[in-house]
């Protein structure tokens, strides 16, 4: 009995066989992927739904804010992350400023302020022209890209169907999105 016993706890020379993990890492962002949809998409629809606009574009703007820093982080990770934050909240000024008072000089004056001191501060910061430009010019571009094409969405709204046409959008992009993300997965090439 007891060298049974002592036969049976010894390790085995065998190989074990690997055991596939529960959790890949397509499965983590797929669930990531829902998560953030189970949190952010019924706020998104009373704000849509909602009568008033203006809670709607409050949204965008900070959501603006959120993507520059995203961008700005993936782009500029070298740049000091308060030059980072200020392009940001510069991104939502910019944003709010196309929503809220889009005619007269108010949106001029905001860029040309934010390119003086966005060069201002990469220079301050790097001491070298070329690499002050190259960072400038990705500031503007995402000062740009991501407030001038967030924004339409704050505007759309405002129209008398607005909230009929942002539904729209979404639902094209949820249905783009989730359909290229799915092909991506199962037709894409292994790494």
């Amino acid at each position: 009995i007891g060298k049974g016993v002592l036969a049976s706890r010894r390790p085995s020379s065998a190989p074990q066989p690997r055991t596939k993990p529960l959790m890949n890492d397509a499965n983590r962002n797929l669930l990531l992927r829902i998560a953030s949809a189970a949190v952010l998409v019924p706020p998104l629809v009373f704000l849509i739904l909602w009568q008033r606009h203006e809670g709607f574009a409050i949204a965008v703007h900070l959501a603006a804010a959120l993507a520059l820093l995203e961008f700005y982080g993936i782009a500029l990770a070298e740049t000091a992350w308060p030059t980072r934050i200020l392009a940001a909240l510069g991104g939502a000024a910019l944003s709010s400023t196309i929503y809220w008072c889009p005619h007269g000089p108010a949106l001029v004056i905001l860029m040309m302020a934010l390119t003086v001191g966005l060069a201002t501060l990469e220079l301050l910061t790097f001491k070298d022209i070329k690499k002050a430009a190259d960072h400038l010019a990705l500031f503007g571009f995402g000062l740009l890209y991501v407030p001038l094409l967030l924004t339409p969405l704050a505007l759309l709204k405002r129209l008398p169907e607005g909230s009929d046409w942002l539904f729209l959008v979404f639902t094209i992009t949820f249905f783009s999105d989730t359909g290229a993300y799915f092909a991506g997965r199962f037709l894409g090439r292994k790494k």
